[in-house]
Order: structure tokens, then C-alpha cells, then sequence
């Protein structure tokens, strides 16, 4: 095997890749390459894990490390949500314990500091995927990148792919995989960085006319600020604006009673997309999509992150189960599927409950539009309505 060659490629070193390569690397001698369009130390969006999450650390052997990390627990959250008055979700009650709230760039390079006991693994920072096609000597695919500085093209042979992308999943849709699509919508997203005075470490949560606020604190006494919504209502709102923005927060009824007491930087605000999909079929004969690229959740679920280790790890066990099979397992790739979606079903359950429970404008487009996603996906996939969130 050449250097160029591998036995995989993993696509995107955000924990659903990283999960799969360290998962490979600590329990396989296969050749991995972990190829990123990414450089180090960007913030990601994510920043808080449920408890069910611990599970899939300890997996990776990196429960002392997670201890040892600037990540801290969190009681729950609050929200005013279809009604006016604030409505409490206690972590005490939990028997699997507390939630935790990331320092997610700490946590990232605890997943890559990881892959240095894995001496199988190799990362390349900064290569842009840009296209593959079969290769007949190992029946697998020459992948072509591009590097991040230099735009110099570089290619990659792999017996196998793992897919762990992001939402665009390009190089499972380029294999003929179909997206379905529940919802679309925008978040406008603010990291800052609180430099007076003290705000809870409760999640704060507030639905408006046009959408809803996501509001915490991290660790290193900084603050993420989402307001998730449609794209042209985003556009009407103004609220990428900061006077517009500031004019908003302070009409909320929960919000603006924590944010009296702080002072903020004016920090960095970005657009991100918001998907509730999955991909119908996210495999094919020597590939596999994992995390983002498998299943797209809406951040009201907050299960992103743990989605995302999960399905890494179930992944990485999964190619090197193919590997020990000659590719011939046919059926441990369809359970991979049917886990897969059926995660997907749990967590639609929850989100249609969670926005058929906000009656207070019905005649708002974007709340009207949100029961109609439900209502639509509830008659096309068959699941059924469960118990919310808040």
C-alpha cells in the first residue's frame, strides 16, 4: 500500500469523524486518513452535551480527559414557551445526572489529541474535497482534494469512505444518496464574551413571534446567543443588525431580565443553516455517512453533539466489521440504517410536540409553517407524537 493509498478515508474531523477515527485507530491496524477542509482552533457551533453523552466518551477512553476539561454541569434550562410565564426544566430530577456545557474548542482538541495513541490514523488539515471516482485496483475510490492554502490538488485512495462531512454530505449525495428534508431554517448565531457582571448557568430559552432565542454561558465566562428562524423572516426582523437585535432582546420577557445585570462585547455574529433531515440510505456497497451527514437535527433538541459521537462510533465499529467480512455484511449495514432512522423518528417526534406546543401566534407565518412541517412529516414517515422537551 502506497502513501497515498488507505484502507479508509474519513471525510470532516468534527466529533462524528473524529469518533470513527479513534474508534479504528484504538481497535484496528487498518490505514486511516482523516481529511478535513478545516484548520485548527474555529469555533464550532455546539457547545452543550446531554448525560447519555458520557457513554459514548467513555467509549472512547477519554473520560479522565473530559474531567480534567474546562466543561462544567448545568442545572437545566428555563423558557417561556407557550405561555408567558417561565417554565423550569430541573437536571436534579435526571437520574442519568446533569447535562454539561463545552469549552468546544478544548473539547475538539481532546478528540485530536486522541488520535496521538493511534499510530494507524493520520490527520490532514485544511484538504477541500472536491470530487471522487471508482478505483478498480481496490475497489474502492481515488478521492481528489484540494489544499486549503496553496488550492494545490491531492489525491487519496481509500477501500472505503466514511462520510462525516457536515449537512452537505457530498460525497454520499455524489453516490446517488437521497435527502429527505423535514425543515429548513436559519440561525443567526453570537459568541461573546461577558465582561461585567454574572448570568446564570441555566439554558434560557424564549419563543417570539418570528422564531425563538437560544441563550448560554460557557465556560471562560463567554456567552452564544442563537435566534432560529426562516430565511426571508430573518431578513424582515433586521436582527443581524445589532440595534435592531438589542431592540429584540430587549421586548423578550425572559431573556432581557438576565442580560440587565451583564455587560458584552459586541463579538462575532454568523448565519448557519438549520436542518431537520436525513439521508434515506446513508450507505452504499464501500461507504458510510456519519453524524451531520447521516441525520440533521434542529438545536432545540440539543442532542447534536451526542448524535454525532454516537453515530461515529457505531460507524467505525461497523467498517471494521466490513473489513473482517470481505464487505459482505449486508445486513449489519441495513441495522445501521434502521438505527439511524429511527433515532431520526425519536428526536422528529419530540420537535413536533415542542413546536405544536407554542399556540400563542397562530397567525404567524413561521409558527404556521412549523406545525405544517409536523404535520406533513407526522403523515409521510408515521411516527408518532411523543413527550417535549421543555
Amino acid at each position: 500500500m502506497n502513501a497515498d493509498t488507505y484502507d479508509i478515508v474519513i471525510l470532516g474531523a468534527g466529533p462524528a469523524g473524529l469518533a470513527a477515527a479513534i474508534t479504528l485507530g484504538r481497535h484496528t491496524d487498518l490505514k486511516v486518513l482523516v481529511a478535513d477542509a478545516g484548520l485548527p482552533g474555529i469555533d464550532r457551533p455546539g457547545e452543550s452535551i446531554p448525560p447519555a453523552a458520557l457513554s459514548c466518551i467513555n467509549a472512547l477512553g477519554l473520560s479522565e480527559s473530559f474531567s480534567n476539561g474546562q466543561h462544567f454541569s448545568y442545572p437545566g434550562h428555563v423558557s417561556v414557551w407557550g405561555r408567558n410565564e417561565p417554565g423550569y426544566n430541573d437536571a436534579l430530577l435526571d437520574p442519568m445526572g446533569p447535562p454539561f456545557r463545552l469549552n468546544r474548542l478544548q473539547f475538539d482538541q481532546m478528540l485530536v489529541a486522541a488520535l496521538d495513541a493511534c499510530p494507524n490514523v493520520t490527520l490532514a488539515r485544511g484538504r477541500n474535497y472536491i470530487k471522487h471516482q471508482p478505483d478498480t485496483d481496490t475497489a474502492g475510490y481515488r478521492l481528489l482534494f484540494a489544499e486549503h492554502t496553496t488550492q494545490k490538488h491531492q489525491q487519496f485512495t481509500a477501500r472505503f469512505v466514511i462520510d462525516a462531512s457536515g449537512t452537505r454530505a457530498r460525497f454520499a449525495r455524489a453516490e446517488g444518496a437521497v435527502r429527505h428534508i423535514d425543515d429548513q431554517m436559519v440561525a443567526l448565531i453570537g459568541m461573546q464574551e461577558i465582561t461585567e457582571g454574572h448570568l446564570t448557568a441555566q439554558t434560557l430559552i424564549e419563543a417570539e413571534e418570528n422564531g425563538w432565542w437560544y441563550m448560554a454561558r460557557l465556560p471562560e465566562n463567554r456567552l452564544v446567543t442563537l435566534f432560529v428562524t426562516e430565511p426571508p423572516l430573518l431578513k424582515q426582523t433586521g436582527y443581524s443588525d445589532a440595534i435592531r437585535r438589542k431592540q429584540a432582546l430587549d421586548r423578550t420577557l425572559l431573556l432581557s431580565k438576565h442580560l440587565s445585570g451583564i455587560k458584552l462585547q459586541q463579538g462575532n455574529w454568523y448565519h448557519a443553516p438549520v436542518y431537520s433531515s436525513f439521508l434515506e440510505k446513508p450507505y452504499g456497497s464501500r461507504w458510510l455517512a456519519a453524524g451531520d451527514a447521516a441525520a440533521c437535527y434542529d438545536p432545540i433538541a440539543a442532542q447534536g453533539i451526542h448524535k454525532a459521537l454516537s453515530l461515529g462510533i457505531r460507524s467505525g465499529k461497523l467498517a471494521a466489521r466490513l473489513f473482517d467480512t470481505g464487505f459482505r455484511d449486508n445486513e449489519a449495514m441495513q441495522a445501521y440504517a434502521l438505527h439511524s432512522k429511527e433515532a431520526y423518528r425519536t428526536y422528529f417526534t419530540h420537535r413536533t410536540q415542542l413546536y405544536h406546543s407554542e399556540q400563542r401566534w397562530p397567525n404567524a407565518p413561521f409558527w404556521q409553517n412549523r406545525q405544517k412541517t409536523g404535520n406533513n412529516s407526522l403523515k409521510t414517515n408515521g411516527v408518532f407524537l411523543g413527550n417535549a422537551y421543555l
